[in-house]
């Protein structure tokens, strides 16, 4: 299906049997219609997941890096460097200033979306009724702390979602951690903190659960 939008899609979910895509448009449905998300304040920068909550919901969460919270003065850096590129590389097709250093990510939203016939709307929620979400480059998958032993009640498991490590940043730690809905806050995987520098493909494996 062609992507009738200016942006790339963030995700594909198969949510009741039918088909979804979230961009910087919006959730966009497989008859081509588009449910606009919440606003940002700003351009539209955040990683975006989709889920099927527990209880059978839809759910969209957005994942910001230290990078997505760039003001005007930062935008105007940003542009300076692509003029100065362009002096140097009149070929070139991207000149965006790369920085090798790590982008971490700093805060997660979550919201669940309010099905009615006249209008749907996303709803921000704080907590997951005691699941976790795991996300990654791979499907994102809820997971109930009554099952799985040691998993952490509402909280939100990630990796690290960019691809960019496996050639400039192999000696950098990867963005690896866990967001804790109600702390609001970032805490490290300590047992971890060992492996990060060879950590492989940011995904997670998937137990079966039975």
């Amino acid at each position: 299906m062609p992507l009738q939008t200016q942006y790339q899609y963030d995700d594909l979910i198969v949510y009741r049997g039918c088909f979804y895509m979230v961009t910087g448009d919006g959730l966009e449905h497989h008859d081509g219609t588009t449910l606009t998300e919440r606003d940002e304040d700003g351009l539209p920068l955040f990683r975006k997941y989709l889920a099927e909550s527990p209880d059978g919901k839809l759910m969209l969460i957005w994942r910001e890096h230290s990078s997505d919270r760039c003001d005007s003065s930062d935008e105007d850096d940003i542009v300076g460097t692509n003029e100065d590129d362009n002096e140097d590389d009149d070929n070139a097709t991207h000149n965006y200033h790369y920085d090798p250093e790590s982008d971490p990510t700093i805060r997660f939203q979550a919201f669940v979306l309010d099905e009615h016939p006249e209008e749907s709307k996303w709803r921000e929620v704080h907590n997951f009724g005691g699941a976790s979400i795991f996300i990654g480059r791979n499907s994102t998958m809820f997971f109930s702390s009554d099952i799985m032993l040691g998993l952490a009640r509402d909280c939100i498991y990630f990796t690290d979602g960019s691809l960019s490590f496996l050639r400039y940043r192999k000696q950098l730690p990867r963005d690896i951690g866990m967001f804790d809905m109600k702390a609001k806050v970032v805490k490290p995987m300590a047992s971890w903190e060992q492996h990060m520098k060879n950590w492989p493909l940011p995904i997670w494996i998937t137990p079966l659960m039975k």
